[in-house]
């Protein structure tokens, strides 16, 4: 969220809005690049090889596609279509696994 804040060019002070704004929606994405100097696993971006499960607030409550708040893409993005707040926050969490790698 975000709260409007007016600026007068006369007076050159801001002013608070009474109205606040939202600003969705947000694309998270779990993102992987390896290093690996022993050679087990190939360097580069794994990022599309990872099977990716998503969170609110706790592992307890996994996000799912009847949650109309969320929409989990194909690609392991997340659409956040959820307005937060600022006095309810809200984490997201992921897991993501590292599947068929190769050398």
């Amino acid at each position: 969220m975000v709260e409007v804040v007016r600026h007068s060019f006369i007076t050159r002070m801001l002013t608070p809005s009474s109205r606040i704004e939202t600003i969705t929606p947000m694309k998270l994405k779990a993102f992987l690049s390896i290093v690996d100097p022993d050679k087990i696993i190939s360097n580069g971006d794994k990022s599309s090889q990872l099977t990716v499960t998503w969170y609110e607030n706790s592992e307890s409550t996994q996000i799912t596609s009847e949650n109309s708040n969320y929409t989990l893409n194909a690609d392991g993005t997340l659409l956040v279509k959820k307005n937060v707040s600022p006095t309810t926050p809200v984490q997201i969490l992921c897991r993501a696994y590292l599947c068929g790698f190769q050398k």
